[in-house]
């Protein structure tokens, strides 16, 4: 597809990116990604490239990261899916190294949001993000993501989180036993 092979040109070209002008090129290449983006946006399924999601979050990431971080995530992301369990490992543990700034939070927040928004709910590699979310230190404004997260899975099963405080034992039997029989 057309939008797959632009998506990774474009996550290619930050191989080229040449050291001594690095602020600029990085930056060039963060406009040259919105352009892409906002041109992809009046295609047909635009919104359901797995493709063009990856390079929606390389363009979150590069706002935060350096390039040699960024290559180091690309170089170990899984080809195979959209956003696999290392991919997001290395991704927290980066953001992690990181100082607690707004730009960095900012991007915290978009990569959380846009991985929600890909993974089905069924998704294992879902359930792998949710414990991340929920196991790393609490961060200002992480409200509206556990909110998000609830009413996607409220949607999803009806009274889950009730169920979870009154009986939580019960409530998880029903939750595998359920996505047992969806595999």
């Amino acid at each position: 597809r057309l939008l797959d092979q632009i998506s990774k040109m474009m996550i290619g070209k930050l191989y080229k990116i040449d050291m001594n002008n690095l602020k600029n090129e990085l930056l060039m290449w963060q406009h040259d990604v919105v352009n892409v983006i906002s041109l992809s946006t009046k295609l047909p399924n635009s919104f359901d490239s797995p493709a063009m999601h990856r390079l929606r979050i390389y363009n979150d990431l590069s706002k935060s990261f350096d390039l040699l971080q960024l290559l180091e995530i690309q170089e170990l992301e899984d080809e195979q899916e959209i956003i696999s369990e290392q991919f997001i490992d290395i991704v927290f543990e980066k953001f992690n190294e990181l100082p607690i700034t707004e730009n960095n939070f900012s991007s915290r927040r978009s990569f959380i949001h846009r991985c929600i928004g890909i993974l089905p709910l069924e998704s294992p590699i879902r359930l792998h993000l949710y414990k991340k979310i929920f196991s790393q230190e609490p961060l200002p404004l992480t409200f509206p993501t556990i909110h998000r997260i609830f009413l996607m899975e409220q949607h999803e099963q009806d009274n889950l989180f009730i169920d979870l405080i009154n009986d939580p034992n019960e409530a998880l039997e029903d939750v595998f036993e359920e996505t047992k029989f969806q595999l």
